[in-house]
């Protein structure tokens, strides 16, 4: 079955799958959930400590969402949101903090979600740029690891929402007159949630499952209360581990080739700049290519001397090529993550500003032109370590004995 995966998404994509995975789940349901402990503590109880408890959980999930020192704050994050859901308030009253999702937190921890989207990535691309490297090391397997490890906990939520579907449909049909309709719903939603477990770990099978996500929760009305506890939008966004979006990427990219990035590989700013936009191209859009170098992405475009490289980075479109601030909104064209920037770049006062800052930066480095060293040939990614199996057999454990 990880056969399956690993034909359809290399190491890389899968890495870039979790970081998307972390941002989206840190910010539709973990931090929502916290912020919602966090009120809960000021307005119902628990004393200062259990309330400044609370809002370390908030900071450390705030950094998480940034990526920055990813691994222990997403670490802190799920051990403070662990125990905010075993930690009564006051009177008595249980945690609202859902604990599902401090052991989906705990489970992304352990896996390299920050190689891409975060500001350990960042920093990593810099500090790798000045010794001449702009592409980040192959990431091994641990991505996809540890959304298998997060796809079971999904699974371990739906069979137990599957068995309270049960034991409603058996006190339906209890009844002296009971509705058809609404007792073969609840069976039907109950065969779905028992048979999400051993299914999501069929590739085939994981887009049908999301569907029938949304399809159900479409049907209860949004109905609020169920088991995630932060509503039908955070039960959603959670199932987004299921969507391959390397593979998906990839699949609309046939129709489009990646744009080709020329920069002068001497240049120490210029390998920075690419450094970072790799962090955040997570379904290469651009290919970046050093201007000396004997890459044959290079000789495609004479047209753009080595001259012309030393005194601006150059984007090649098939056969048209743009130089400059225009350079850079066909960067942000094609990186989903910077498509916000796209009107406001666009605008014609942002538009000129943007090309007199950019020709000053350009003009003001420090060129080398010398010919860029050849990249190391590609080696298949490394297994995943051992330790990170632990982390997620204990997500799995905590999850099937806490609940």
């Amino acid at each position: 079955m990880i056969e399956a995966d690993r034909a359809a998404s290399d190491a890389r994509g899968w890495a870039a799958n979790l970081a998307l995975f972390r941002v989206i789940f840190v910010a539709g349901v973990a931090l929502p959930a916290a912020l919602h402990s966090l009120e809960w503590t000021r307005d119902g109880g628990g004393g200062l400590p259990l309330h400044w408890l609370a809002l370390a959980d908030v900071a450390l999930l705030l950094l998480a969402l940034l990526g920055a020192f990813t691994r222990w704050s997403l670490a802190g994050a799920a051990a403070l949101s662990l125990a905010l859901t075993m930690l009564p308030l006051g009177d008595g009253l249980p945690s609202p903090f859902p604990r599902a999702v401090a052991w989906l937190l705990a489970v992304l921890a352990a896996g390299p979600c920050a190689h891409y989207l975060s500001v350990d990535a960042a920093r990593a691309a810099v500090r790798r740029a000045v010794l001449g490297p702009v592409e980040a090391p192959a990431p091994d397997w641990s991505g996809l690891v540890m959304l298998r490890y997060a796809w079971g906990l999904l699974g371990l939520l739906h069979v137990s929402a599957g068995l309270s579907g049960v034991e409603t449909a058996t006190l339906l049909s209890g009844r002296p007159r009971p509705d058809a309709a609404l007792l073969l719903a609840s069976l039907a939603v109950s065969v779905y949630d028992l048979a999400f477990l051993p299914l999501v770990f069929l590739r085939a099978a994981r887009p049908a499952l999301l569907v029938g996500a949304a399809a159900i929760y479409v049907g209860q009305g949004f109905a609020p209360g169920h088991w995630l506890d932060v509503g039908w939008g955070g039960f959603l966004v959670t199932h987004a581990c299921l969507v391959d979006w390397s593979a998906a990427a990839r699949a609309l990219r046939r129709r489009r080739a990646p744009i080709v990035v020329l920069y002068d590989g001497g240049c120490g700013l210029c390998r920075r700049v690419i450094g970072i936009l790799r962090s955040v191209d997570l379904f290469d859009g651009v290919e970046p290519v050093p201007g000396l170098s004997g890459d044959p992405r290079r000789r495609r475009h004479p047209e753009i001397t080595d001259e012309m490289l030393a005194h601006d980075l150059w984007v090649a479109d098939g056969t048209r090529a743009r130089s400059g601030f225009l350079a850079y909104r066909l960067i942000a064209a094609r990186v989903p993550v910077l498509w916000p920037l796209l009107p406001l770049m666009a605008l014609p006062p942002v538009a000129r500003l943007g090309e007199r800052l950019y020709r000053q930066i350009a003009d003001s480095r420090a060129c080398l032109l010398i010919p860029s060293p050849s990249p190391l040939p590609a080696e298949p990614p490394p297994p995943a370590p051992h330790w990170i199996h632990a982390v997620g057999v204990l997500g799995l454990a905590g999850q099937g004995w806490l609940g």
